[in-house]
């Protein structure tokens, strides 16, 4: 996730204006790297969860919220304090890399946590 602000030749959360979750070491990313989750790579499902009014975000792999997370009992977040209108970001580190975005319920591998929707 990331603002306008976001550098196109960056990965998200290198800076003060992405938040991300990095597959090869696990790291969440903000302006500096943090040990965080499990690592992830080709075939996983990674999930992000957003309370835009706390400004919370949590991140999820194969539908397991990292580092203890739980959206639904608004704990364990990988970021807190974050403000700004976000957009979905995407950081890939091979030109031939590919990935889905599914925003809809419809697409959705996973049902978003109690009290959250999808972001479409």
């Amino acid at each position: 996730n990331a603002t306008m602000s976001l550098a196109n030749q960056t990965y998200v959360g290198s800076d003060a204006n992405g938040w991300g979750y990095y597959g090869s070491n696990g790291d969440s990313l903000h302006s500096g790297a943090l040990a965080f989750g499990a690592t992830f790579t080709v075939g996983d499902i990674i999930g992000v969860c957003i309370d835009f009014t706390a400004g919370y975000i949590w991140f999820a792999k194969n539908n397991t919220w990292q580092a203890s997370g739980n959206p639904a009992a608004g704990t364990g977040a990988a970021f807190t304090g974050v403000t700004g209108t976000l957009y979905p970001a995407l950081s890939m580190d091979d030109a031939s890399a590919a990935c889905t975005a599914r925003f809809t319920t419809a697409q959705q591998t996973y049902t978003p946590p109690t009290g959250f929707s999808a972001w479409g």
